[in-house]
């Protein structure tokens, strides 16, 4: 029963957050039944796994829309955990940010707009109504072995857009949607999330001396992101092939009137670097899908980039195509290059290249927690819990992968259920589905053993009969998880017979 006391005792450092004890409770069986639930995460589907479904169930719909809790507190808890498996050079924080969003088909549910499918073909763009979050997940090294790195949630908060008002509308609802659409574009929304992400940094041990990196995609790669950032922020964005460059102006030695030059010569274009051989290509090692590569790039620092970091000085990193095979006999295929810009040109190119390489785990997280967790199922239109049943969804789901860390360590052991035949069995971390079978295994078994005690006391034996002392040792390891029975506030039994319901 070591991951299921794992993630009690994480959730326990949530009590202080909510009001009351019987809000604390709820949320721990609100908890649980989103980790057990199978199918679609309804709010009806995890009453059911408490196997509440005859009971009032407006209390937790009111959870969501009117208790008193704050999800800020939560991921800042969840950080000051990921602190701990944070190994990086001079303490630094690695936080890699993207947006993601879920299909929605209401038309009153608050927040919802016309968003790019994802899963559209690259040459056929399609739209589809939906809610848009943005996301940041801290990159822990659980034991100092980068190997087994993961990317755990620490800030999730909806990020929609502005409503577009109708043609026949006045002129002064145009110019307010016109003020909303700027200050609701994805990347303004990101620039605050990240003086967010810097202040809950501060309130870490020795916080306001440990730089903060963060690792974004092209969408964040312009002057409403990149501008203005704090001196404790150091942005790593991949950019554009056709930036405008400059170099800085070279300071005159006369002191003169007028203002001082800023932009000194122009500049290539990054494509044009990586395509000029007078830039001589490097090497780099770094670590990315589950193995080291040989990495070739070209750095040129410092350059100015006008219409976005303006005078701050910038590190512009170019990746050489990578090549890869689709299988053993396949020809060699390439991928595109890669651009980086970085608004610190102190930090170590290798650095930089490894924390970028590692940004793909939020692409991970996106995929389990909508798989998985079902963030976003449940179907609510009270403007709170729109915004917070997400949250608290992500929250759990930060919270499994960290008590997974402390009950069984980084590694995949023999603790969880055997792979299947066709996965190779080689030295990995354990995906998001291994750490949730692991857990409703072992909710199953605790259930298990509190059904068969509860009836040995029913029948007020003073000695338990052999079989069922038999039975008992059939699920129970050790004799001291047989004395103290966690008390979980779920029933899977009920939450498999309302799974397809």
């Amino acid at each position: 029963m070591k991951l299921i006391r794992a993630f009690d005792e994480l959730f326990t450092n949530f009590s202080p957050h909510f009001k009351s004890t019987v809000t604390f409770q709820r949320a721990r069986a609100l908890a649980y039944s989103s980790l057990i639930t199978y199918g679609r995460h309804t709010l009806t589907r995890l009453i059911c796994s408490k196997n509440e479904q005859q009971n009032d169930w407006s209390a937790d719909y009111k959870f969501f829309s009117l208790r008193e809790w704050d999800a800020a507190h939560l991921f800042l808890e969840i950080l000051r955990k990921c602190d701990k498996h944070s190994y990086w050079k001079d303490d630094a924080i690695l936080v890699a940010m993207d947006d993601t969003n879920r299909k929605k088909t209401g038309k009153k549910i608050p927040g919802v707009s016309t968003l790019r499918d994802p899963m559209s073909l690259p040459f056929h763009v399609n739209l589809r109504s939906g809610l848009r979050y943005l996301q940041a997940s801290s990159i822990i090294t659980p034991g100092d072995q980068i190997e087994f790195n993961r990317a755990v949630p620490i800030y999730f908060k909806e990020a929609a857009p502005a409503k577009k008002p109708k043609k026949n509308a006045s002129d002064e609802i145009k110019e307010q949607y016109e003020n909303e659409r700027k200050n609701k574009r994805i990347s303004v929304q990101g620039h605050q999330a990240a003086l967010n992400l810097r202040k809950m940094v501060d309130q870490l041990p020795h916080g306001n001396k440990r730089l903060l990196f963060i690792s974004v995609d092209g969408s964040f790669c312009n002057r409403n992101f990149m501008r203005e950032l704090p001196e404790g922020i150091i942005s790593i964005a991949r950019a554009r092939k056709d930036l405008k460059l400059f170099k800085p102006a070279i300071t005159p030695s006369h002191k003169g009137k007028g203002r001082k030059r800023i932009y000194g010569e122009r500049l290539p274009t990054p494509e044009e670097f990586r395509k000029d051989d007078s830039f001589p290509w490097q090497t780099a090692q770094i670590f990315a899908a589950g193995k080291y590569h040989e990495l070739r790039y070209k750095t040129i620092a410092p350059v100015l980039w006008k219409k976005g970091t303006a005078s701050k000085p910038c590190r512009l990193i170019i990746i050489a195509p990578l090549r890869y095979r689709k299988s053993a006999n396949s020809k060699l295929l390439y991928k595109k290059p890669a651009y980086i810009l970085v608004n610190d040109i102190t930090t170590p190119v290798e650095q930089i290249l490894q924390f970028y390489f590692l940004r793909w785990d939020i692409e991970v997280n996106h995929r389990d927690e909508k798989s998985l967790l079902g963030v976003g199922d449940a179907q609510m239109r009270a403007p709170k819990s729109v915004e917070r049943s997400p949250q608290f969804a992500v929250a759990i789901y930060s919270l499994l992968v960290l008590a997974s860390i402390t009950a069984y360590g980084p590694e995949r052991t023999e603790d969880y259920l055997p792979l299947p035949k066709w996965r190779k069995s080689v030295k990995r971390r354990p995906s998001t589905l291994d750490i949730l079978s692991q857990f409703r295994r072992e909710v199953m078994v605790a259930q298990l053993q509190m059904d068969l005690n509860h009836n040995v006391k029913k029948r007020q034996y003073k000695k338990a009969h052999p079989d069922i002392k038999s039975k008992i040792s059939n699920f129970i390891c050790h004799d001291k998880e047989q004395q103290s029975i966690l008390k979980l506030p779920i029933n899977i039994i009920s939450a498999l017979i309302y799974a397809d319901s």
